[in-house]
C-alpha cells in the first residue's frame, strides 16, 4: 500500500522532523507490502544511527525521488495498492 499523506507516514514510522515550519513530518512517501517495508524520503536528512534503527524495524530506506521508478518496476511484477483519500495525483 502506497502512503503520501505525511502525518500517516509520521505515525507509521514513528518518525519527526521540520521540514515543513510549525508541522513535525518529513516530506516522504511509503510503501508497506506483507514482508516488508519502504520509506523514500531525502537520505540526507536520516542520520547512521536513525537509519540503522529503522533497518533494524524492517523499513528500506530509498531517496525521495526515486519513487516512481520503484513504482513502474513494482507495477512490472505485481499490483500496488493505492489508496485514493490523501494520494497525491501524480502517484495515480
Amino acid at each position: 500500500m502506497l502512503f503520501s499523506c505525511l502525518d500517516e507516514i509520521a505515525w507509521l514510522y514513528n518518525i519527526r522532523c521540520n521540514d515543513i515550519a510549525y508541522n513535525p513530518v518529513a516530506i516522504s512517501y511509503a510503501i508497506v507490502e506483507k514482508d516488508k517495508a519502504h520509506l523514500f524520503i531525502k537520505l540526507d536528512k536520516i542520520s547512521q544511527e536513525i537509519e540503522q534503527q529503522l533497518a533494524e524495524d524492517g523499513i528500506e530506506l530509498h531517496d525521495y525521488h526515486h519513487l516512481f521508478l520503484f513504482l513502474d518496476e513494482q507495477n512490472k511484477r505485481k499490483h500496488v495498492f493505492r489508496g485514493h483519500e490523501y494520494l497525491q495525483l501524480c502517484c495515480f
